[in-house]
């Protein structure tokens, strides 16, 4: 192939085929040849992409490794202040409209006990309406629960988390869903799926379809295609987590804190998740024994 195309070859390449053949031609290992044609390269495609980036930002050529650490420092610096700042800002932002809202508004909405007493749904309904969200903006509650006492009004959480989301079946999770801007979906795949053993469900998945709705089918635009498949996949799986995976960008903690002792969590830590969890020093650092022994009785 390289004679056939040498004709259209000059100046920089010609000079590096060249020396590449003759390389060929002495008496190395195979296996160092490739690896020094992979290595001209990968070293040719970086020094590519060094003069592009370059070309599209000129300050590039004036910086050095000094320069790049000291801003490296002052960015991390500024990201730690922001964070600071935002915290402050978060809060008076709260303490200014908690201040403009006066606790006389709750008179005879937050009765729970006595013969006047509200549910919790009664109560969020008329606490609603003059600022009990801003009192409270954070709730703690399960899917089932957050559908019972929450109006079902579009977006009006601003962050709904989910966790142990491997434990939360798709269907009372959606209603919650609705009701976020945001969504965060936190749980370990590794886990134990929710089981249905005690529910009775019903199959859409066995009635046959008449000749009409595959006439339809068959005239379906391709987004539409990509939105019904992406919907059976999520009726496909069981739990929150799972019909996730495909449509939230991930993130992994690989920190474990729980096990006292690195060896509590080493089987599952090399047998699920890859070796990549790793434990903080400070959890095991006087830990002396091993919590686990292994004693060999020859039993059946």
């Amino acid at each position: 192939m390289l004679d056939l195309n040498r004709r259209y070859r000059d100046g920089l390449l010609l000079d590096v085929l060249g020396v590449l053949e003759t390389d060929e031609s002495e008496t190395a290992p195979e296996a160092s040849t490739a690896e020094r044609w992979w290595k001209i390269v990968q070293l040719s495609a970086f020094i590519s992409w060094k003069e592009i980036c370059e070309a599209e930002r000129p300050v590039l050529r004036r910086m050095n490794v000094a320069q790049f650490e000291q801003n490296q420092r002052r960015l991390a610096t500024a990201l730690e202040e922001k964070r600071v700042l935002e915290v402050a800002l978060i809060r008076e932002l709260w303490h200014e409209r908690q201040a403009s809202r006066r606790k006389g508004d709750f008179n005879g909405i937050l009765v729970t006990r006595g013969p006047n007493s509200k549910r919790l749904r009664q109560v969020v309904e008329l606490g609603q309406a003059v600022g009990l969200f801003d009192f409270r903006p954070c709730w703690l509650t399960n899917p089932n629960t957050a559908s019972q006492i929450f109006p079902l009004m579009e977006q009006s959480f601003d962050l709904v988390i989910f966790d142990e989301a491997s434990q939360c079946p798709i269907e009372q999770a959606v209603p919650a869903i609705y009701r976020a801007k945001r969504l965060v979906v936190a749980g370990d795949e590794k886990q134990l799926p929710p089981t249905a053993f005690f529910q009775s469900g019903f199959s859409f998945g066995d009635e046959p379809a008449d000749e009409s709705e595959e006439e339809t089918t068959a005239n379906v635009d391709l987004e539409q295609q990509l939105a019904a498949a992406r919907q059976q996949q999520a009726l496909a799986v069981t739990d929150l987590l799972e019909a996730s995976k495909p449509l939230l960008r991930q993130c992994l903690l690989n920190i474990h804190y729980r096990s006292e002792h690195p060896t509590l969590i080493s089987f599952s830590n090399h047998a699920f998740y890859s070796g990549r969890l790793q434990m903080p020093p400070s959890v095991h650092r006087k830990v002396l024994n091993a919590p686990l022994l292994l004693i060999e009785v020859n039993g059946v």
